[in-house]
Parts: structure tokens; C-alpha cells; sequence
């Protein structure tokens, strides 16, 4: 943990290659990982000695929501023909080379389950305003995204919303399995 906050360029991390930013399921996925690590082993120790970075993660991922509507926001737009041929920077999804960008379903989806998981750990260390922000945060997250990601047109959810406003969903079975898995699609919808 340590050589990751004192700023080791790894893949998905601004300063790595063609990454301009993190890219937008880089944090959610680092969170996920602490609190996994600290359910399974109880090291409370451990958690001690990192959360204020844990907390620097989480308020990073939050603070790419430029527009306030509780989603997490990729620097690059995702418009469709805003991808030269030749890409100069990787879309938001740190391992694919689909041109994801500005609102992602799949890393809101990591962001909520990460902030569902700094809720507890905030919890379990005593930081009580850190607790009832990330709940709220969680809870406007969830509040918008599926009416953000969901096409009616296609029933299933996008894959990414663009800063302009269109979706662009072609049916990834992951993103709309993940986001129903945890809870983010009305049970109506999921079935």
C-alpha cells in the first residue's frame, strides 16, 4: 500500500502510460480490495495504519463527480468519434479498449460497492461523519444510477453515458450483471 500512495505509476494510475487520470474503476478497485482484506483477516491494525489513506482514495473517487449527480466522472468525454485511431489515452476502464468514458456503469457500480465497503471501515475505526458521508454518498449513487445507464430502448443498461448526453450500450452482460448483483437495478428490472 504504501508504494501506491507514495505515487508508483501503476496501470490505471495518471503518469502510467497514456492514462491522463486514474483511470475510473482504479480507486473503486483498490477500495474494494482493502475492505475485502480487512473483513477477512481482522486486522484492525492494518486498517488503523491506512485509513487516511483509504480516505484519500475514497474522497479522490468522489470528487471526479464534477456535475453533483452522485456519479463518478472519467476526465474524457466518451462521445462517440472523440477516439482518434491512433489512441493518445485509454479509456475509463483501465483494461479495455472500448472508448468508455465520462459516466461509466461498470466503475459507478465498483464506486458504490466501494463506498458501501468505506462506510464499514469507517465504522469499524470510529470515524462516524466518515461513515454518514459515504452512506449518503452511496445512497445518491445508487438513486441515479439506473435511471442514468438504463436504455428502454434495448432494456438493458449502457455501458457508458457520454458528456453528451448520448448512451452507448452494447449489451456488456458484465455491466449489467454487476450492478444487479449489488442492488443497483429495481428487482423488476433485473428479472
Amino acid at each position: 500500500l504504501d508504494r501506491i500512495i507514495a505515487g508508483a505509476k501503476a496501470y490505471g494510475m495518471p503518469g502510467h502510460g497514456s492514462f491522463p487520470t486514474y483511470a475510473s474503476d482504479t480507486l473503486p478497485s483498490l477500495l474494494i480490495a482493502a475492505e475485502d482484506y480487512v473483513e477477512g483477516s481482522k486486522d484492525e491494525s492494518w486498517l488503523t495504519a491506512n485509513y487516511k489513506h483509504l480516505k484519500s482514495w475514497a474522497d479522490t473517487m468522489l470528487a471526479t463527480d464534477k456535475d453533483g449527480n452522485g456519479l463518478i466522472e472519467y476526465s474524457l468525454s466518451g462521445d462517440s468519434g472523440s477516439w482518434p485511431i491512433r489512441m493518445k489515452y485509454r479509456p475509463s476502464n483501465w483494461w479495455d479498449c472500448i472508448g468508455f468514458g465520462h459516466e461509466d456503469a461498470y466503475a459507478n457500480a465498483l464506486a458504490y460497492r466501494a463506498l458501501r465497503g468505506m462506510e464499514q471501515l469507517a465504522k469499524q475505526s470510529n470515524h462516524s461523519d466518515d461513515q454518514a458521508r459515504y452512506q449518503a454518498a452511496a445512497a445518491k449513487l445508487k438513486a441515479n444510477y439506473f435511471k442514468t445507464f438504463y436504455d428502454p430502448a434495448t432494456g438493458v443498461l449502457a455501458g457508458w453515458h457520454s458528456a453528451d448526453g448520448q448512451l452507448h450500450d452494447y449489451y456488456f452482460p458484465w455491466v449489467n450483471g454487476i450492478a444487479i448483483d449489488y442492488g443497483l437495478v429495481p428487482k423488476n428490472q433485473a428479472n
